[in-house]
């Protein structure tokens, strides 16, 4: 999987090679609450305790996607599909964040944005656009901190998209009233 297609590496390097101290830090932020979907975690555990009509239901359907995440991409393809990131070929990238070692192929930080953004959006869709902004942020941070590339990225918002798809399913088929909420 180290194949890196030469449009794919001039669009790393320029991000790579953007200086703004305010978007650095920035992304860096928005990068740290994404890490082991911090965020989500929080977000999910406020609906299990704030939301007692359909709270319960969210929380699980969380943890579903949470396990799909940990099965498919951490233990799956981040061993079987290696491709070192953009920062460890590239030394002309500034490294700006945490340092990661493991495969840049897929991006968990996308698809946990894109998966627990959808999951969220469809059960509070009062804060549908503030989570929009954040999973576009958290796809913009990928690239300007030079963790990914834009196949990572893509692969990323795909996977979020099957993962959410296939818990909303089993939510509808298998967990139907049982849990609190709608389906």
């Amino acid at each position: 999987m180290e194949k890196i297609f030469i449009w794919e590496q001039n669009l790393v390097l320029f991000f790579g090679q953007l200086n703004n101290k305010f978007l650095d830090y920035l992304f860096i932020f928005v990068s740290y609450l994404g890490e082991l979907a911090f965020v989500w975690w929080v977000a999910a555990a406020a609906a299990l305790f704030l939301d007692k009509k359909q709270g319960k239901r969210v929380f699980v359907l969380f943890l579903i996607l949470v396990l799909l995440h940990v099965i498919v991409v951490d233990l799956v393809f981040r061993y079987t599909l290696y491709r070192p990131r953009p920062y460890i070929l590239f030394p002309e990238i500034q490294k700006i964040a945490r340092f990661w070692e493991s495969s840049s192929f897929p991006s968990g930080h996308v698809i946990m944005a894109t998966a627990a953004g959808i999951l969220f959006s469809r059960y509070y869709p009062k804060f549908t656009i503030p989570i929009i902004v954040f999973v576009i942020l958290t796809i913009f941070s990928r690239f300007w901190l030079g963790m990914h590339y834009l196949t990572d990225i893509l692969a990323g918002v795909g996977l979020g998209i099957v993962f959410i798809t296939f818990v909303l399913y089993l939510n509808k088929r298998w967990l139907g009233k049982g849990l609190n909420g709608r389906k």
